[in-house]
């Protein structure tokens, strides 16, 4: 009868073993197996992230359920600090829900020193330039006693300024010594910048600026003092009269 009893109990853990086997599977295939199996086959188009911030990418690629991880930081003279340059797998491609989109994100323009270009031909400063991936901008002249024709005097930014990459450099090239006397050039109808570039390039100094009423264009020289073609020497003082809108003065 013991022995009876022991057989009974021992079938009986037995059963209880296989039916807790069998609910635990059970549990494990429908909450845990078959919702990654099903993931691992529902497939997503790749959002395009390229142009836009981190901040935004990962919010795109999250919303698809998409990860993300980030391959490289690199200097981009175009993207600003922090922005996706490249992503990879590339925009509206297919893949699986959960798959990882690496991306390339931008350091900003790179930071390099304004070399320094004063005393050098304009076209050797030009080529200097291009080599450091600068632009040139605006090459303007100035009359000099000190640096020979053609020469570079100065440029903007200055020389040993942190500059991007890309950027526009304007050079102020020497146009030789100017003559002690020589013609007042002809300023009228000129906007009144461009005027004051003429008057300084000259080695004149600017002198009053009268504002004329006007129903014409605003801030064009309808005046000058001395007039055109006289005869006038670098020091000399010149003074303006210029539009100005009615009832602005």
């Amino acid at each position: 009868m013991v022995k009876l009893r022991k057989i009974l109990k021992a079938v009986l853990v037995a059963v209880g073993v296989c039916a807790g086997a069998f609910v635990g599977g059970a549990l494990f295939f429908n909450f845990l197996f078959m919702p990654w199996f099903v993931k691992l086959g529902k497939e997503v188009e790749v959002p395009d992230v390229c142009g836009k911030s981190l901040v935004e990418a990962k919010t795109l690629l999250r919303d698809m359920k998409l990860n993300y991880y980030i391959k490289s930081y690199i200097p981009d003279p175009v993207f600003p600090k922090d922005f996706v340059i490249r992503q990879g797998p590339s925009p509206n491609k297919i893949v699986k829900v959960g798959k990882k989109v690496g991306l390339i994100i931008s350091l900003g323009p790179e930071l390099i020193k304004m070399p320094h270009l004063e005393g050098l031909d304009k076209e050797l400063a030009v080529k200097m330039l291009q080599s450091k991936n600068l632009k040139v901008g605006t090459i303007r002249q100035n009359y000099s006693d000190y640096t020979i024709k053609g020469r570079v005097i100065r440029t903007d930014p200055p020389a040993g300024s942190e500059v991007k990459m890309g950027e526009e450099i304007d050079l102020i090239v020497s146009g030789g010594k100017l003559e002690k006397k020589f013609d007042m050039p002809n300023l009228l109808g000129v906007e009144l910048d461009d005027a004051k570039t003429t008057i300084e390039e000259k080695g004149l100094v600017i002198g009053s600026i009268q504002y004329i009423e006007s129903d014409g264009e605003e801030g064009i020289v309808l005046l000058q003092g001395p007039l055109p073609g006289v005869r006038i020497s670098r020091g000399d003082t010149i003074e303006l009269g210029v539009s100005s809108k009615i009832g602005t003065q």
